[in-house]
C-alpha cells in the first residue's frame, strides 16, 4: 500500500486538503496534537500493581498524533526527512519488557512538545526552529511506538485507508 513515511505524508496531507481542513493555523494544529495525545493517554489503563496497560485502541492514537504532525510539518515544510527520522528512531530505542508498560516514552512525547508549541507562538511565518522542533517531537513518537512494540509505520497505513472510506463524517473546521 504505502512505500514509505514521505508517502504516508504526502497521501495524508491531500487526504486533508480534499477535506478542506487546512484551515488552522500551526498553533490550532498544534492544540488538534495536544488533544491526540490526551486521547492516547486515556486510552492507558491502571492495573492494580500500579503498572499501565494500553487499550486495543492506544496505537490508533499514537497514529492520529504522528499523522497530525506529518501534516502540520508537511504543510510547512514538504522536505521533511520523514524516513530518516523514523529510521533514526529505531536505531536509537528498543521495545520495553513484555511485563512492563512505561510512562516515560508518553511523557517524553509531551515533552517534546512544549517546545514545538512556544516555537508557533509567532504572528509571522514560522521560524526555523519550529521545524526542529516538530521533527524531534515525531522522532519521540516513533520512539515511544518502538518501546511499546506498535509498528507505526503499519497503523498509520490502516488509519489512513480506514479516514479514506468514512470521509470527514460531516466535519468542518
Amino acid at each position: 500500500m504505502f512505500t514509505s513515511y514521505a508517502v504516508i505524508a504526502l497521501r495524508h496531507h491531500q487526504w486533508i486538503e480534499d477535506m478542506g481542513w487546512h484551515k488552522a493555523s500551526p498553533l490550532e494544529s498544534l492544540g488538534l496534537i495536544a488533544s491526540e495525545i490526551s486521547e492516547a493517554m486515556a486510552e492507558l489503563q491502571m492495573l492494580s500493581n500500579n503498572t499501565w496497560t494500553p487499550t486495543g485502541a492506544f496505537s490508533e492514537e499514537l497514529a492520529d498524533i504522528a499523522l497530525r504532525t506529518f501534516d502540520l510539518l508537511q504543510s510547512h515544510d514538504v522536505h521533511t526527512p520523514y524516513d530518516q527520522i523514523m529510521a533514526q528512531a529505531v536505531r536509537d530505542s528498543a521495545p520495553a519488557q513484555r511485563e512492563t508498560f512505561p510512562l516515560q516514552p508518553l511523557m517524553d512525547v509531551v515533552v517534546a512538545l512544549g517546545p514545538w508549541i512556544n516555537a508557533a507562538r509567532t504572528r509571522q511565518n514560522v521560524p526555523p526552529e519550529f521545524f526542529q522542533h516538530g521533527q524531534h517531537f515525531l522522532y519521540q513518537v516513533q520512539r515511544a511506538a518502538i518501546v511499546y512494540n506498535i509498528d507505526l509505520f503499519k497503523v498509520m497505513s490502516e488509519k489512513i485507508e480506514k479516514n479514506r472510506k468514512r470521509g470527514s463524517r460531516n466535519r468542518a473546521v
